[in-house]
């Protein structure tokens, strides 16, 4: 695998649990997105316990402003 791959990886992917402090969400809302298709995955493969979801930073990040200014909203 070349390092620009690996570089690319480190910089640009997050986990669930990483996406999930960015958006600063229960893991119920946080796959409530998912499923309504807020926030899509940017790598998805396996099934179950072995699933294996990546999110694009930029992707979460974006979504992240829009949870933060819903809430704004209903204060």
């Amino acid at each position: 695998m070349s390092d620009n791959f690996k570089l690319f990886i480190d910089k640009n992917l997050l986990t669930k649990q990483e996406a999930m402090k960015i958006t600063e969400q229960s893991l119920t809302a946080f796959n409530q997105a998912v499923n309504t298709g807020k926030l899509s995955p940017f790598y998805d493969h396996g099934e179950g316990r072995s699933r294996v979801r990546l999110y694009l930073k930029e992707d979460v990040e974006n979504y992240a402003k829009a949870v933060k200014e819903r809430r704004k909203r209903l204060k």
